[in-house]
């Protein structure tokens, strides 16, 4: 996933400005969550909450002013939570008597808050806590069981999120839901 850097900058106003500049290579999520969803037939609207755990890899630059920057590679880690909400059109979709599949295209919004715990070693630590903001584009697959009111499911998901988050994500989730 292609995160946007942090950057710190720090002068006193005789020296040359210090500067450390922080580059997320790659990023994963750890985040069970709890959701709601519609099924309409023609659409599915669904949203959920998640809070859990990130951890990533990413590339320190810290420079004094003077002397040239040092790159230097950092394990980074924090917690997250946040919101999502999504519009998927089963475009593809098999119904027989307690079963049901589906296939087709999902778009979302994604709200991340992220926590970035210390990086050891750093001269400067990065304070503030970024939020981020993106959409989602992909294929969405669904498995069900149906037994009366309650329903047993399995979906997957590879979409492409965009804007503030770039990549490519992978979504896999099971769960029972209730039927009205």
């Amino acid at each position: 996933m292609d995160v946007p850097f942090a950057l710190e900058v720090e002068s006193d106003g005789v020296r040359p400005p210090a500067e450390s500049r922080l580059e997320f290579s790659r990023m994963e999520f750890d985040a069970p969550f709890a959701g709601v969803a519609f099924d309409f037939d023609l659409v599915r609207v669904s949203g959920l909450f998640y809070q859990g755990r990130w951890d990533g890899e990413g590339v320190l630059t810290e420079g004094d002013g003077v002397a040239p920057p040092q790159s230097r590679p950092v394990d980074l880690e924090g917690d997250l939570y946040g919101l999502r909400a999504a519009v998927e059109w089963p475009l593809v979709r098999y119904r027989s008597e307690g079963f049901e599949a589906s296939l087709g295209p999902e778009f979302g919004l994604l709200w991340v808050h992220q926590d970035l715990e210390p990086i050891p070693g750093a001269v400067r630590q990065f304070d503030e806590d970024p939020d981020a903001m993106a959409g989602s584009l992909g294929p969405r697959l669904r498995v069900k069981a149906v037994l009366g009111r309650v329903e047993f499911f399995a979906e997957g998901s590879a979409a492409y999120w965009f804007d503030s988050l770039k990549g490519r994500a992978v979504e896999a989730a099971v769960g029972i839901g209730w039927r009205y």
